[in-house]
């Protein structure tokens, strides 16, 4: 046990962060599930393993960065379209957009840019366009092609920093210019409910834990700041078991972060929560178990 709570302490990533962050800290003696346990695992084994085309697909909010006076390709007076605000310190300039990746079902997955194309022109103003393409990911570079375009590739590199927030870059060293893209993924489950708590008077047992509300992110900073809120909770659904081997079983859905439940005297009762909304169930919180004997 004692191996497993500082490993807990030192890797515990939480699913849904745009970047990595802790899930929840543990206590000496703490118990977790094996399915927060096998997450924890499943966090270490992402961080070294290549990016595969198929973590892709969904919808992003995509956040654009070049230079402030030009864009990829000449960072002196290109005309690069619309919709940009002035970065930091007037290093770089920003713009938002939505990405959506689908897989094409044979092994192919095609991109949707909803405003603003990474490739092509129309009537002289580079990426200032709506555009479809083809995409893979390969020994970490990322690859886009237009779908009216057969004989260009776009090509930037790719990085993983969580399940949800994935890294473009293209630096043009003949130019001396650059562009950037963060993707972060919209529609996001809850993220696990922290802190579960159980205390008993009588055979009374009130659990508690800390609500689940939405993340929220700024895209592009500035006088009018563009925010991303994603991953809040509807309702809690309430697991529990009445012996440490046992399998759990829905005990309710809650629609606060709390709940009263009732044991008899001489039962030791386990529970976990799972925080839903309309995207799906995040993974379980800290198991807490609790015993009443007259």
């Amino acid at each position: 046990m004692r191996f497993i709570t500082i490993f807990c302490l030192l890797f515990s990533f939480g699913l849904l962060a745009k970047d990595y962050k802790s899930l929840q800290r543990l206590n000496e003696g703490d118990v977790i599930s094996a399915e927060v346990f096998n997450d924890i695992l499943d966090k270490i084994e992402l961080s070294l393993k290549s990016i595969d085309t198929s973590e892709l697909v969904g919808s992003w909010d995509v956040l654009w960065k070049t230079c402030i006076d030009g864009g990829p390709g000449n960072c002196s007076g290109l005309n690069v379209g619309d919709g940009w605000t002035s970065g930091t310190d007037s290093l770089f300039k920003n713009r938002v957009d939505t990405w959506t990746i689908a897989d094409d079902g044979d092994g192919t997955y095609s991109l949707s840019i909803e405003k603003y194309c990474v490739t092509g022109a129309s009537a002289g103003v580079y990426f200032n366009d709506p555009c479809t393409g083809r995409i893979s990911v390969d020994s970490g570079i990322f690859l886009f092609g237009k779908s009216d375009d057969a004989d260009h590739t776009e090509m930037y590199n790719i990085k993983r920093t969580s399940d949800t927030r994935f890294l473009l870059w293209q630096l043009k060293s003949g130019s001396g210019s650059f562009v950037s893209f963060r993707l972060d993924k919209k529609n996001l489950p809850p993220e696990p409910p922290a802190n579960l708590t159980a205390t008993n008077s009588s055979g009374t047992i009130s659990l508690s834990w800390d609500a689940v509300v939405a993340t929220e992110t700024l895209l592009v900073d500035g006088s009018t700041p563009v925010k991303q809120s994603e991953g809040a909770a509807s309702s809690y659904k309430i697991q529990s078991k009445d012996a440490a081997d046992g399998t759990y079983t829905d005990l309710t859905t809650a629609t606060s972060n709390s709940y009263t439940d009732t044991i008899t005297s001489g039962t030791t009762r386990w529970y976990r929560v799972y925080a839903v909304n309309e995207y799906g169930t995040s993974k379980g919180s800290n198991v807490v178990s609790i015993s009443y004997s007259e």
